[in-house]
């Protein structure tokens, strides 16, 4: 997914990575991190304006992220010239279940889903778009397959669905 070079030192290093636009916060200057001498100066980058990192396809309800230094010419890992600071990983739930659908079957309304098996799914309704809120309708669905159905028993009203895809 990303795997550049970064270099601090001098001019004549070798730097891979190119930040975008508003990506490079400061680049050989001194940020206060010490160091034996002028020679060792600091950089700073804001990935999140990095389009890599941005809409990662992510199915699963947790994610492992490795961050590896190799290469030559690479420090000792505990040397103090290069670090992450204010590392953080944001996550959003995807729109699911747009392929929604609903069939009747019998007396009962019967929901389907394209979904992803291991996954929690919450349908809720309402009577009328114009209610101020959704209701739940247990129980949560765990998704065994890549399709999902879901049976609702009739009401006295007509009722709107909605489908959450739980964390």
């Amino acid at each position: 997914m990303f795997r550049e070079s970064f270099a601090n030192a001098a001019e004549s290093q070798v730097q891979s990575y190119v930040p975008p636009a508003g990506g490079q916060l400061a680049r050989r200057i001194d940020l206060g991190f010490g160091g034996p001498g002028s020679y060792y100066t600091d950089s700073a980058y804001n990935f999140a304006v990095d389009a890599r990192f941005a809409n990662l396809p992510h199915a699963r309800t947790s994610a492992v992220i490795a961050f590896v230094m190799e290469g030559p010419g690479i420090q000792p890992l505990d040397d103090e010239s290069w670090a992450f600071d204010n590392l953080g990983v944001v996550t959003t739930t995807l729109a699911v279940g747009a392929d929604l659908s609903i069939r009747l079957d019998g007396s009962d309304a019967v929901l389907s889903w394209t979904s992803v098996p291991g996954s929690q799914y919450l349908v809720q309704s309402k009577d009328a778009l114009s209610d101020p809120s959704w209701s739940d309708i247990p129980p949560t669905v765990v998704a065994s397959g890549s399709t999902t159905e879901f049976r609702v028993a009739p009401g006295t009203n007509p009722k709107f669905f909605r489908l959450l895809s739980l964390p």
